[in-house]
Formats: C-alpha cells, structure tokens, sequence
C-alpha cells in the first residue's frame, strides 16, 4: 500500500509540473508579446517626431531606416512568440527510476525555447535603441531641443 501511495504523489507531482511548464510558457510569451507592443508604440512616437523634423526640413532617412529595421526585427520577434506559444510540453516519463530526468528533460527544453524567443525580443530592443540613436543625432544637430525631448520620451517610454 506504502508504494501504491508513493506512486499517486509522483504522478500527483507530476502533473503539476507538467500543467506548471505549459503555464509558464504561457505567461512568458504573453509577456513577451505585450514588450513588442511597448516597442511599436515607441516606434509611432519616433516616427512621428522624425515627420516633424522632416517638416522643419531635416534629414530624417537614418531614422526611417532604423524604425524600418525596427518593425523587421519586431515582424520576426512576433513570429517567433506565435510559433512558441503554440507549443505543448508534456513531460514523457521512461521509467519510474528517470523520473526526474525525464521531467527535467520537458524544462529543459521549455527554458531552451524560451531562451531563443527571448532573444529576438532582445533583437527587436537594440533596433528600437537603434532608431532612437538615429533621432537623437538629428535632434543633436538642430540644436538640442529635440535630444531633450526625445530622451525625456525614452524615460517614460521603457
């Protein structure tokens, strides 16, 4: 019976875990897919300072190339969370004797793909640092007043 009873906690235990990896995954695309709409409204506010410095008569090209390679690099990240957040990890237990390293194996394999996503969030980031720098070298050569404004944005903004 004292078997019978430790086996129950296992699989209890178990199933936890497992409902725990998928839960994970979820709260961490989620997370990540809410950073890249932040890094889209950024973009709206740097695009829309760059039209005003265009208006003033400004060169604003390295800005739009930058907010360019920006919503590429977001259009990627956001593929990537898609594709992870579609993912199911069950745990695929061998025998009683590797349990914890068949569970180990499922979060291991949970933390790796998050690792890659992650990374693309964090590509996504610079590229948006990116096209800020690009303003910010405008507004520094028109006189400052936009770099203090833009900076002033940034804080607020991330």
């Amino acid at each position: 019976k004292l078997k019978v009873i430790k086996d129950q906690r296992k699989q209890q235990a178990v199933e936890r875990i497992d409902e725990r990896i998928n839960s994970i995954n979820k709260i961490r695309t989620d997370r990540f897919l809410k950073l890249l709409e932040k890094f889209e409204d950024f973009l709206d506010r740097i695009s829309a300072r760059a039209d005003l410095l265009e208006k003033e008569g400004k060169n604003v090209i390295g800005v739009r190339a930058g907010v360019s390679g920006a919503e590429s690099a977001i259009t990627a990240s956001r593929s990537a969370i898609e594709e992870q957040s579609k993912k199911i990890y069950k745990i695929i237990i061998t025998t009683e004797g590797n349990l914890g390293k068949d569970v180990s194996m499922s979060v291991r394999a949970r933390q790796n793909d998050l690792k890659i996503v992650e990374e693309t969030v964090k590509k996504a980031h610079e590229a948006v640092k990116k096209a800020l720098s690009a303003l910010k070298l405008i507004g520094v050569s028109s006189g400052g007043s936009t770099a203090t404004t833009t900076t002033a944005t940034t804080t607020s903004g991330q």
